[in-house]
């Protein structure tokens, strides 16, 4: 079971308890949809010990207590997915720093076990993800719209400029309807935003869950008529650029074959990223004034964000 998960999330350090046999830490990060809190999950493989009603701590290096979990749990058995409210406002550092990870039981009244564990807080790596750029998730929805009438939905990247993901459902009174996305992979380095458009009196209520495990990172429910219009930036930053969409050139990519190079004039010099149609990012560089660019060695079609926050379609064949 252990490894299987561990292969199944792409974890790179797994911390196990030296004094809570069977017990590891699979991943522990801040969550970029509430970032008053932190996410950690757990495996435990045993029945030798319930570890009742248990709730996990997060201490600095010094022993403060920054982070901790109030028990909602009975014991600890398989993965379980732990929220833990920072105690104090706090600033996160960016880089990994060394902590403890306590876990108390019977509502705090005994410490079971404390593991040392390298904190990153921006790094989703309990997904795979060990450069931290992409989190895995699905949008899910459910609702109930009298009279007759259409729900769209459509999430939309700045980094694409386009559409990213979109569906359109035909609803009405009889009709309690639910339906779910494919895996989308969100980029930390993005700015999306999420339109809901019900041509009717509608309840709508969505979620954004783990891709892998299916636990819940954000929910929220709308209750009428028209569009509405949400942004997502994870940890923020993103969704503000020096560059007008008014101000931007259109620029075109011809197809290329596959390896091939291709002249940028016309292009800005600067930090440019590829994408395939999961939003997962493939390649990233600095483009040089007058540099080739060079298209990737497997044929697809991509999408190509320059540095101005442009995104240009890419066929390669």
């Amino acid at each position: 079971m252990k490894g299987f998960v561990a292969l199944m999330l792409g974890v790179s350090a797994v911390s196990f308890a030296q004094d809570c046999p069977d017990l590891a830490v699979l991943g522990v990060w801040q969550d970029p949809f509430q970032a008053d809190r932190i996410r950690l999950i757990s495996e435990y493989t045993s029945f030798d010990e319930l570890y009742d009603y248990p709730g996990w701590k997060l201490l600095d290096a010094e022993g403060n207590v920054l982070a901790e979990e109030a028990p909602n749990l009975f014991g600890l058995y398989g993965v379980n997915v732990h929220d833990l409210q920072w105690v104090a406002p706090v600033e996160v550092p960016l880089e990994a720093q060394e902590v403890t990870l306590q876990l108390w039981t019977g509502f705090g009244e005994s410490l079971a076990c404390a593991i040392p564990y390298a904190f990153e807080a921006r790094s989703f790596e309990w997904a795979g993800q060990t450069s931290g750029e992409c989190l895995p998730v699905r949008l899910s929805f459910q609702g109930y719209a009298p009279p007759q009438g259409t729900v769209e939905v459509t999430l939309a990247s700045l980094g694409w400029t386009g559409e990213f993901w979109s569906t359109s459902l035909n609803v009405n009174e009889a009709n309690n309807w639910f339906t779910t996305s494919d895996s989308l992979c969100l980029a930390q380095a993005d700015c999306y935003t999420l339109e809901v458009a019900c041509s009717t009196d509608a309840f709508v209520n969505l979620s954004w869950s783990d891709g892998a495990l299916g636990f819940p990172h954000a929910t929220w429910t709308l209750e009428s008529a028209g569009t509405t219009i949400t942004t997502w930036d994870l940890y923020g930053g993103d969704c503000v650029t020096d560059v007008g969409e008014e101000e931007r050139t259109p620029r075109r990519l011809p197809a290329a074959a596959a390896g091939s190079a291709l002249p940028s004039t016309g292009w800005p010099s600067g930090a440019y990223a590829l994408y395939d149609l999961g939003g997962r990012r493939i390649a990233a560089w600095t483009q040089l004034p007058d540099a080739p660019f060079r298209a990737p060695a497997i044929p697809g079609l991509y999408v190509m964000v320059s540095s101005d926050g442009a995104g240009t379609k890419w066929l390669v064949r």
